[in-house]
């Protein structure tokens, strides 16, 4: 029988008469993350699962360990369905822990490690969190002194653990090592095997977040055989086989990086190959020794590696590709590689390039959505009306992987869908033909969305706090032209009456006091004496975009002059 067993309060199902159309159509099937893992580490238990620098794990090793996380987890009195935050950098560890809360049918929720307070403690108190696992570093932002000080406020969290710190105890938490080498590794398969019986294909399986839009991220549940099928499906659409090794410094516990590459390796027998610190030096070491053929890396790290000298011209050698947002014919030079565009969001859509499309078409569009069954429109903003064909529409999508709802927002969802049940992205796109074919092109946002460097931040978030700044009378942000993120944020403040001026510095200690994620500072400050105003009569954040754009325009061409 399709359709979840018991479900959880405020998590938005699929209607069980679409997942009977799915299963029948062989998309959806009766198995968990936990089966299809399983069936990997049984079929190539030889081969290389995960790998750093100097290090690799085999699925045998990763099994095993996985096995006796997940024990520890339950030892621990963690029940499946309860709640875990994920906080950490990336690291061989986190994908472990990670696996072994699947197993445990534990829910992780995947935050990142730069969020702060104002986040974490939304976040953590609405998904009723009963353990927040963290990175230890003995140096810069202490992520388990700052979840030890969350539990204060976060009643449910009942254990915070700390990984990377070998199997020492940082202020007297659980390290994750310590906790896992502890059992047996005989007991811990059978506890598993005790407890995969009981896991349902249709329950959640993964709590991601949404890119911040309408202020702190929202919570996306993630179904087991939705999530399976959709990074199997990446799988099946490139083409991967057990030879293929993954790579991307993004946070692993982004959708993008675990959809697109640490599940859809994990499936086929392939390896997932990290990069334990965001230096580019660790960057350039994990692409000489595992020679990635799947790999997500921003184009400034790229310029980088070639700055340094740290990219050799065979680093890319038969390669699936590299993917890129926009631009994918400099990466291509770069790299000497296939680059292909993307687009997705963590609500379920996901649109590729691939080899089958031509360069034109790869150059100008994102693509098309990696399953058939996917239901796509371009509508009017904020209606049901389509568009024209070659106009430019807001999509809105529904289909196997595309979420039902938020948990717990009513009132978000309310917004958020049509009336017959499509996901309302906020995102303008069009379709063009290009050699005869139809692709997806990519026009531009109806959201207040901020994208720097695949990092959205919602701008009406950061503009209320700003406003609670004394020196401060209103604000406005908006995103500004860069090379190498795409965008930066650029706010434009009304100082105070009797201010005079306001540094940037002065900005950012405020955030920071307010415990705000470090990815959302602006980085740029332009006093005005009030916003531009649109016909409409109300201010115009276009008028703005088009005032910082040429302003570093002209900043620019005065470097080049004075050069």
């Amino acid at each position: 029988m399709v359709g979840v067993k018991a479900p959880m309060p405020g998590v938005c199902y699929m209607p069980n008469s679409v997942l009977e159309y799915y299963a029948r159509e062989g998309v959806i099937k009766d198995e968990t993350l936990t089966d299809v893992l399983a069936a990997s580490c049984a079929r190539w238990p030889d081969r290389v699962a995960l790998s750093e620098p100097g290090v690799t794990i085999t699925y045998q090793q990763f099994d095993e360990i996985t096995d006796r996380a997940a024990a520890a987890l339950h030892r621990l009195g963690l029940k499946p369905l309860d709640r875990v935050i994920f906080q950490a950098i990336n690291s061989k560890e986190l994908l472990l822990a990670f696996f072994g809360c699947i197993k445990a049918g534990l829910i992780p929720i995947c935050t990142l490690a730069a969020h702060r307070a104002h986040e974490i403690s939304q976040i953590g108190a609405q998904a009723e969190a009963k353990a927040h696992i963290v990175s230890y570093s003995p140096v810069g932002f202490d992520l388990v002194a700052f979840a030890l000080e969350m539990r204060d406020r976060l009643p449910d969290v009942d254990h915070v653990i700390a990984i990377q710190c070998g199997t020492e105890t940082p202020h007297g938490v659980p390290a994750f090592d310590a906790l896992w080498q502890a059992e047996d590794a005989a007991a811990a398969k059978a506890t598993v095997a005790r407890i995969r019986k009981e896991l349902d294909p249709y329950q959640v399986c993964v709590f991601q977040l949404s890119g911040g839009t309408s202020g702190t991220p929202k919570i996306i549940p993630r179904f087991h055989n939705e999530y399976a099928y959709t990074s199997g499906q990446i799988s099946r659409f490139f083409g991967f086989d057990e030879t293929v090794v993954s790579f991307t410094p993004n946070p692993l516990m982004h959708n993008m990086p675990m959809a697109c590459f640490v599940l859809p390796a994990l499936l086929v027998g392939g390896e997932v190959a990290i990069a334990p610190t965001p230096k580019i030096e660790t960057i350039a070491a994990t692409i000489k020794e595992r020679r990635p053929k799947w790999c997500a890396i921003m184009l400034v790290h790229i310029l980088r590696l070639k700055e340094l000298g740290l990219l050799e011209e065979n680093s890319f050698a038969d390669a699936y590709g590299l993917i890129c947002p926009e631009k994918p014919s400099k990466l291509r030079a770069l790299v000497n590689a296939p680059a292909y565009t993307l687009f997705g969001m963590t609500e379920g859509l996901l649109c590729h390039t691939r080899e089958a499309d031509s360069l034109a078409a790869i150059e100008v569009s994102v693509g098309n959505s990696i399953t058939p069954y996917d239901e796509i429109r371009l509508v009017e903003p904020g209606t049901e009306r389509d568009v024209e064909p070659g106009e430019i529409g807001e999509l809105i999508v529904r289909g196997p992987s595309v979420i039902r709802g938020y948990y717990k927002a009513p009132e978000r969802n309310a917004e958020a869908f049509t009336s017959d049940h499509y996901y309302r992205s906020g995102d303008l796109l069009s379709w063009r033909i290009v050699d005869g074919k139809r692709y997806l092109a990519f026009e531009g946002r109806v959201k207040d969305v901020i994208d720097r460097g695949g990092e959205k931040i919602n701008a009406s978030e950061v503009e209320r706090l700003l406003n609670d700044h004394p020196k401060i009378h209103a604000t406005m942000c908006v995103g500004m032209p860069d090379p190498a993120l795409g965008e930066r944020m650029c706010a434009f403040v009304v100082l105070a009456e009797g201010e005079t001026g306001i540094e940037l510095s002065e900005v950012t200690r405020h955030l920071d006091a307010l415990g705000v994620a470090k990815f959302k500072f602006p980085e740029r400050i332009e006093i005005v004496q009030g916003f531009p105003v649109a016909v409409s009569g109300k201010p115009s954040k276009p008028m703005l975009r088009e005032m910082i754009t040429q302003k570093l325009a002209k900043e620019r061409a005065e470097q080049v002059a004075a050069a």
